[in-house]
């Protein structure tokens, strides 16, 4: 009898060990790395650093349109755009080509924020006399506690917008916001949490990057800081 139990335990222990190696191979052959309680996305591991801009003043970006569109300028460690025009995409970019896949990531600051208005980032674009014929653009909009996406080549493609926790994007703070981009698959985290991912195949080329303001009520300004852009690692 007692032989008959220690082979039923030594069975139930084996049984136990295999099971708990199967999890953990499931877990550890996910695409990315996740949060194993929430099995939430967590950020990826940074690659070698490809550009930053630490706001000091020489970082090199351009506004894309002149004063009667927008204004830009390092201020006192700073990098801040005012929107002198409404519903408008007004970008500083940065003439650095930048890779098909990459991490972005850089401080927020909003001064008082306009239902509406929005702050993000333009990827994958190509910058061409008038303008910028086509790019990927990734807004927060903090009035509207929300997360846009949308595609431009040479019209709208595609308008998303997702509504998301009301703990993120305070005026009275700074938000660390960063982009993930690999392949089709656009992740975007503030304050290191995840909180949307979109996905997109109608762009696939690289190019350069910008970072923008869209109002709805102009005289508008915003702020960022410490931008910095990464390889990123699968």
């Amino acid at each position: 009898m007692k032989t008959k139990k220690r082979l039923f335990l030594l069975l139930s222990l084996l049984i136990s060990i295999q099971l708990a190696c199967s999890i953990g191979g499931l877990l550890a052959s996910e695409d990315s790395p996740r949060d194993v309680v929430n099995q939430l996305p967590i950020p990826r591991m940074n690659g070698a650093l490809l550009f930053s801009d630490d706001c000091s003043g020489n970082g090199g970006a351009q506004a894309m349109f002149g004063d009667e569109y927008m204004a830009f300028s390092y201020v006192d460690g700073l990098c801040q755009i005012t929107a002198n025009a409404n519903s408008s995409v007004l970008p500083v970019m940065y003439a650095a080509p930048i890779p098909t896949n990459f991490i972005v990531e850089y401080e927020l600051g909003i001064i008082s924020a306009n239902s509406g208005s929005k702050y993000g980032i333009i990827f994958r674009s190509d910058d061409v006399s008038g303008g910028l014929a086509h790019y990927y653009y990734i807004t927060v909009k903090p009035a509207d506690k929300s997360v846009d996406f949308d595609v431009w080549n040479n019209q709208w493609l595609r308008e998303e917008s997702a509504n998301i926790s009301s703990d993120f994007l305070g005026t009275d703070k700074t938000t660390l916001l960063r982009l993930e981009v690999l392949d089709n698959e656009f992740r975007v985290f503030l304050d290191g949490v995840f909180v949307i991912e979109f996905m997109d195949d109608q762009i696939v080329t690289p190019g350069i990057l910008g970072i923008s303001i869209n109002s709805t009520g102009a005289p508008e300004t915003f702020y960022y800081d410490n931008l910095k852009i990464y390889e990123i690692i699968p």
